[in-house]
């Protein structure tokens, strides 16, 4: 399904959501849904591309944010040093930047884009 038929999708699933007033009486809100569901013709079809799409954002979103947690632990905790293979600019005669730290950083970069990024369908 192409991206255009799911922003139609979003917009006719937002009407439902606008018209339909929670503090209405349970008849008037059933009523409410029937008018709308006559004016908007929704395709089931539609309707599960619409939840696979919410699905893989949502699926993205934690991968991106398990990426990003993942890379901060690789720079804030300290690795054995066998794992820290070598300094690339040093503070201190003790602290500095390693290639472990330039690892987590982009592991962070990548969990960004992987969360922000559009699904390829």
């Amino acid at each position: 399904m192409s991206e255009n038929k799911l922003n139609e999708f979003e917009k006719k699933v937002s009407i439902y959501e606008k018209e339909v007033d929670q503090d209405d009486d349970k008849s008037s809100q059933i009523d409410k849904f029937i008018i709308l569901l006559d004016e908007n013709k929704i395709d089931s079809d539609e309707a599960i591309a619409y939840k696979r799409l919410l699905f893989i954002r949502s699926l993205k979103v934690f991968l991106g944010v398990f990426l990003i947690v993942i890379g901060a632990a690789a720079i804030l905790l300290p690795l054995p040093g066998n794992l820290e293979v070598k300094t690339l600019y040093y503070f201190s005669d003790t602290e500095g930047i390693t290639i472990s730290d330039v690892l987590g950083f982009a592991v962070i970069c990548w969990g960004v884009y992987v969360s922000a990024s559009k699904p390829l369908r």
